[in-house]
């Protein structure tokens, strides 16, 4: 008798549990909205204030918040990737046609400047910035770390 009342208990405590959360989940409301709609892989997604730049088919596009609108940014030959995203400066690994390594590069929205940071010939990446500096790994992930001054070069 003491299993049934136990089974019996234990399956009323199911149904409450259950039926609690399913309400919770319920009452919960998010707002959210689909910032691309092309069907390729987007990834990597940086914001700052109503901007957020992102990569998508070896690409950088940026989406505007206020306006709703996708546009691309850095687009060229071989394939880039965005590593940070600070004020109106990008840095992207930049991979050449039939190349083997990647560049770290430093990409002014305002201005269009796009100024290679560290090239050829070994492989760089995770390039960051501070908008003062511009830091990178040289050989990989267990590669040496750099810092690169952006006004001093």
């Amino acid at each position: 008798m003491k299993k049934l009342h136990f089974w019996l208990f234990s399956l009323l405590l199911a149904i409450y549990v259950f039926s609690v959360s399913a309400s919770t989940v319920e009452a919960v409301s998010v707002n959210t909205f689909q910032v691309t709609t092309d069907g390729s892989q987007q990834k990597d997604a940086f914001i700052y204030k109503d901007l957020i730049a992102y990569d998508s088919l070896s690409d950088i596009w940026g989406y505007n918040l206020d306006t709703r609108e996708n546009f691309p940014i850095i687009q060229k030959e071989g394939e880039q990737y965005i590593t940070d995203f600070y004020k109106n400066l990008i840095v992207y690994q930049d991979i050449a046609p039939d190349s083997s390594t990647d560049d770290i590069r430093l990409f002014n929205i305002k201005t269009g400047e796009d100024r290679l940071i560290i090239g050829e010939p070994s492989s760089y990446s995770s390039g960051g910035t501070n908008g003062e500096y511009v830091t990178y790994l040289d050989g990989g992930a267990c590669g040496s770390l750099y810092a690169y001054h952006i006004r001093k070069k």
